[in-house]
């Protein structure tokens, strides 16, 4: 199962900083400029200062909460003030639940998180928007089966799944065609992508879809039909928040708290935040611990929108392990029912199926793990405001020291010391055609700014290459034999991409 967590970060990447994800290489359009955007994925960095909390249901005699807190401190400690600010983690495993807190809210603060300390929850709000629509698949208020015809704008064209219209179960299981992220999504502010989406675009975003899709199949399906194949979708999930709304008349938060937070008692689980729970919310940071804000999600909140606390989501992870009988015992049922194929597992309603039931998350600024274990009763959740793959690796660790395994310590890459004085000779502008990469430095490290992005640093593995922790890219310095700087190479989706140092 480990392996496959990178890959659903978006924002997710998930969310799920974004990547800097080179688009298109356009060397013969319109301005031969190298186009890059920031789609959604980044990382997570913290400081050292332990707080444990632990909330009665029940907690269990102190010995027994020892290990935990052992195990979670050699998990954790080496990655605070490195890879990790702020993190909160609860555990369950039959009767005992257990909250742990590590590191502090930012470098300049000295608040320890605690239970209810709010986090962004990023791409985990996708079980909520499934969860939705399966309740009311319960009441009989809607057929999984039905197709959303009817919920899209009249006149417009209908998005094809295989041989059908799309269908609820479609959007909630990542088969639906949908891509990625709407056509129409243009960033304007990298550090908040979905602020300004409207409803109105991501209706449009469908119906352009719709559209360019039913031309290709016109032209090449030749009569043929493919079953639906999982495409992971946070466009999918945007649209599926979207349309629970339009059905009932009410906003996704107002269904939120109605169907699923009130009854629950969830109450710290929101998209909009009071004045007093904002004063609650832990600050934002990239994989380079840079502060950065939350992110907006405007009409793609289905997908992302969702904030919530270590206490909350452990009521949450409860009711999916139907510790007590509530409410959505029937539809937590139906989310959890294995459906489609993915890469070694299936996808339920919303949630990944693979050695258990689990989601991750990662927007700007924050990241999430949830993993579920239904038959033995455990549970892991992590919640950290910091936007860093580690947070998947802390989850996982933790998850095999309740099935009765030694912590396994998280694998680190090595950051090399390169000399100040070679550092100094990398500082300039290179250039490719028309698009030009910006070096400069400042007292941590050097950072890399390609065209109008933010500059993003690069950490040294050896005296002449770098790496990304926010992005799956790197940087090699060409130099002369004489140790002059003549370029550098961007190594990036398989591509390499040299530029050449400007007098």
């Amino acid at each position: 199962m480990e392996k496959f967590f990178p890959h659903h970060r978006h924002p997710d990447y998930h969310m799920t900083g974004h990547e800097l994800h080179l688009r298109t290489i356009n060397t013969t359009g319109r301005n031969g400029m190298l186009s890059a955007y920031m789609s959604t994925t980044w990382m997570v960095i913290a400081t050292l200062c332990t707080g444990v909390g632990a909330e009665a249901a029940p907690p269990g005699p102190a010995k027994e909460q020892e290990p935990w807190l052992t195990a979670a401190r050699q998990v954790v400690e080496p990655l605070i003030e490195e890879e990790i600010m702020a993190i909160s983690i609860g555990l369950i495993d039959n009767d005992r639940k257990l909250s742990l807190h590590f590191g502090k809210l930012s470098r300049t603060s000295t608040t320890i998180p605690n239970d209810d300390t709010i986090y962004e929850i990023g791409s985990i709000t996708k079980t909520f928007t499934a969860l939705l629509l399966a309740d009311l698949v319960v009441r009989q208020e809607l057929r999984l089966e039905e197709d959303i015809i009817q919920y899209l704008p009249e006149g417009e064209p209908v998005p094809m799944c295989a041989d059908h219209p799309v269908r609820w179960v479609d959007l909630a299981t990542h088969t639906s065609g949908l891509p990625r992220l709407p056509g129409n999504l243009l960033i304007k502010d990298p550090l908040n992508p979905y602020k300004g989406y409207t409803v109105e675009m991501l209706e449009k975003a469908v119906a352009d879809h719709a559209r360019l899709s039913n031309l290709r199949r016109g032209l090449y399906s030749l009569g043929r039909t493919q079953a639906p194949e999982y495409h992971y979708s946070n466009f999918g999930f945007g649209l599926l928040g979207h349309l629970l709304a339009k059905h009932t008349g009410k906003s996704y938060e107002q269904l939120l708290i109605e169907r699923i937070t009130e009854p629950l008692a969830m109450h710290d689980t929101r998209v909009t935040l009071t004045a007093e729970q904002q004063s609650r919310l832990a600050p934002g940071h990239n994989a380079d611990l840079d502060p950065v804000p939350g992110w907006e999600m405007d009409a793609m909140v289905g997908t992302g929108g969702v904030r919530s606390t270590i206490r909350d989501m452990l009521r949450y992870a409860e009711a999916n392990l139907r510790s007590q009988p509530t409410p959505l015992d029937g539809a937590v049922t139906l989310t959890h029912q294995p459906r489609v194929p993915f890469p070694n597992g299936k996808v339920g309603l919303g949630w990944h199926i693979s050695e258990g039931i689990w989601h991750n998350g990662m927007t700007g600024g924050y990241a999430s793990f949830l993993w579920l274990e239904p038959d033995e009763h455990r549970a892991v959740v992590v919640l950290a405001n910091a936007a860093s793959p580690y947070v998947d690796a802390v989850g996982l660790a933790l998850k095999d020291c309740l099935r009765g395994r030694p912590p396994r310590p998280v694998p680190r890459r090595p950051v090399y010391h390169v000399p100040p004085a070679v550092l100094d000779s990398y500082v300039g502008q290179y250039q490719l055609l028309l698009s030009r990469l910006v070096i400069s430095r400042d007292q941590r490290s050097l950072r890399a700014r390609l065209g109008n992005q933010p500059a993003l640093r690069i950490y040294p593995a050896s005296d002449r290459e770098f790496f990304y922790k926010m992005v799956d890219a790197r940087i090699t310095f060409d130099c002369d034999e004489c140790g002059n700087v003549k370029g550098l190479t961007l190594h990036q989706n398989g591509l390499k991409l040299y530029f050449t140092r400007r007098p």
